[in-house]
């Protein structure tokens, strides 16, 4: 789209579509095309879709009206077609030209059409009548989501202007308030049609809506809460809305009253084309049965009903499964819900879309949500954590792109240890099993291990959901010959890639089979350990002493377990990499690093590359 086509109901500022798209970050026509194309791309796999084939600018719109974040345009069509099925006393069935007589007989209801200078748009909605026989907010809301779903096809504004004139509103009318209905349709406006509420303008003298209000900022998040101005008269209001938007018998200097306004909207809406697009999106529903995952909340809304969770692409993999009940208690745990945690990983996704060296590599959801637990909740710390591990990453090709010639050949990835987490976590913490058979040390390769740890990093943070790590390393058959194969500059890198990228929680460390030269071992990986991790260190000399602290059933075959062996699991991991699905996974992982050159400020890397070995810090 290079312009806003002309519009029977709506005007636009000069230059409007460049300036609201540069408020975004989506200036570059290129940059805008490609998130289009991604977000159609993801809408084509979504198994539980029945309508994939939306009009481009439509979607357009939803990432411009979700503030030019396509992870938050995804979740909220995602939340439009999930509540047209589960709420369809709100979306279902909306017959613009039959139904909304006798609302519109008590009401008036409209977008003004001259847009404000900052490119915002102002709704205006009216009670004329004392009557409230007829009044039901429920008429209000379906009323809504036909002018919304207008604005999603047509409208290109930064944010929406509210104001309501409640002068004629009763206590018979608020009666009819139902805290749940209005609590479900302000979900569905701002969930769903990705309505950006800039600021709402209530007026009336009566101290009986300053109590209805005062109520009902309370349902509200403190931000929204703020935005609400009430006014005894228009007067104040045109301190906030220049009155040459409004309507001319409210005051303002537009030339048409708000009757007149309201019927020539209301004859758009009932318009052929808007009608065709209203019958389009009645089909835009999901199947829930076709859903790829299978987790479900009832607080994910914050709502009464049964509302499922809306994970995208939060699926169940077979290596690394868990229960709902494990993930809640993690949550729990970093006192978070499913949906502030949601809400959290939007600010972390903001903050990640406006980095210049890091937004082109592109991230998942999945990992933020991950590293937000791992750092114990803390936002910035997560920030930290993403922007040193997308550094790292881009810093040692060594560690990260070789997995590129590895997953398109046949070759083992496992060719003098196996390397495995267990299928049973313990106390939701997952084991992982680091086991050396080759004795011979000219196998040895540490590249090989580290480059394998962070594939199966890539893959925990995407499909686990645990508290952090217990790690078992098997030291037989290591002889000093194997230390002396391990360079240190390699040790260094990937464990600051670990501990201040990555950062998986290690609450233990049990040492089975330790040689004679443990001692050597353990004054090596002093240089890399702080003393806290160092004093989780725990020796045992027989597979009784081990069953003491980590119970069968978490363990592998190999040390009187009940899991796997560690050849099966081998086995499992190796196919697992290659399946199409997630070699291509782990390929799109070598792309999520950061561009030096385009970092803000000075160059942060001589110390990574220097060669002063930084402390190890896993918790």
């Amino acid at each position: 789209m290079d312009q806003l086509p002309l519009n029977p109901v709506l005007k636009f500022n000069p230059n409007q579509l460049y300036e609201v798209r540069k408020l975004f970050g989506l200036e570059d026509k290129d940059k805008l095309k490609q998130a289009i194309d991604q977000f159609e791309d993801w809408i084509k796999k979504q198994n539980h879709f029945d309508v994939t084939d939306f009009d481009r600018g439509f979607l357009e719109r939803l990432i411009i009206f979700s503030k030019g974040s396509l992870e938050r345009a995804k979740q909220r069509l995602d939340k439009m077609c999930t509540f047209r099925k589960l709420l369809p006393e709100f979306m279902a069935n909306v017959d613009v030209k039959n139904e909304f007589h006798d609302f519109l007989d008590m009401s008036h209801a409209c977008i003004l059409p001259t847009p404000t200078k900052e490119n915002c748009r102002v709704f205006y909605c009216s009670l004329n009548v004392k009557d409230h026989i007829g009044f039901e907010v429920l008429n209000f809301y379906r009323y809504f989501v036909a002018i919304l779903q207008y604005s999603l096809n047509h409208e290109y504004a930064t944010s929406t202007v509210l104001i309501s004139d409640v002068k004629e509103f009763s206590l018979q009318m608020a009666s009819k308030l139902n805290p749940i209905v209005v609590h479900k349709g302000f979900t569905i406006m701002t969930d769903a049609f990705a309505f950006r509420l800039k600021a709402l303008h209530i007026i009336s003298s009566s101290k009986f809506v300053d109590t209805i209000v005062l109520f009902y900022k309370q349902l509200l998040s403190a931000k929204l809460a703020k935005r609400i101005h009430v006014h005894t008269s228009y007067e104040s209001l045109y301190q906030h809305i220049d009155k040459s938007i409004l309507p001319v018998d409210i005051g303002g200097e537009y030339n048409r009253t708000c009757k007149e306004i309201t019927d020539d909207f209301y004859k758009e809406l009932c318009s052929d084309s808007h009608i065709d697009c209203m019958k389009f999106m009645e089909k835009a529903t999901t199947n829930e049965s076709r859903r790829l995952t299978s987790t479900f909340n009832d607080q994910y809304y914050a709502m009464p009903g049964s509302f499922r969770t809306l994970c995208v692409d939060m699926e169940q993999f077979s290596l690394f499964s868990y229960t709902e009940e494990e993930k809640m208690r993690v949550l729990k745990q970093h006192g978070f819900t499913e949906k502030s945690m949601q809400e959290e990983v939007d600010a972390i996704m903001e903050w990640f879309e406006m980095q210049p060296h890091l937004v082109e590599g592109g991230i998942d959801r999945e990992l933020i949500e991950k590293l937000i637990i791992m750092s114990k909740g803390s936002r910035e710390k997560t920030k930290r954590r993403i922007d040193n591990f997308y550094k790292y990453k881009a810093l040692s090709p060594d560690i990260v792109q070789c997995r590129k010639e590895l997953l398109s050949s046949d070759r083992d990835f496992f060719t003098f240890y196996r390397h495995a987490a267990t299928h049973k976590k313990f106390e939701d913490k997952r084991i992982t099993v680091i086991q050396f058979f080759d004795p011979n040390p000219s196998s040895m390769s540490c590249e090989e291990i580290f480059r394998n740890s962070f594939i199966i990093g890539d893959l925990r943070v995407k499909y686990d959901y645990m508290l952090g790590e217990i790690w078992l390393i098997d030291l037989k058959n290591i002889t000093l010959g194997h230390l002396l194969r391990l360079n240190p500059m390699v040790v260094q890198r990937a464990s600051q890639m670990f501990q201040e990228g990555l950062a998986l929680k290690v609450f233990a460390i049990h040492i089975l089979n330790a040689p004679s030269i443990g001692q050597q071992i353990l004054n090596f990986f002093k240089k890399f350990m702080k003393p806290k991790l160092l004093d989780r260190l725990v020796l045992h000399s027989n597979l009784e002493e081990l069953h003491k602290a980590l119970p069968k059933e978490c363990l592998p075959r190999d040390y009187g377990g009940e899991d796997y062996s560690m050849e099966e699991l081998k086995d499992m991991y190796q196919k697992e990499f290659r399946t199409e699905k997630t070699k291509q996974y782990l390929l799109k992982g070598c792309k999520e690093i950061s561009d030096e050159k385009k970092r803000p400020g000075a160059n942060n890397n001589e110390e990574f590359l220097a060669g002063t070995f930084k402390k190890l810090d896993l918790d």
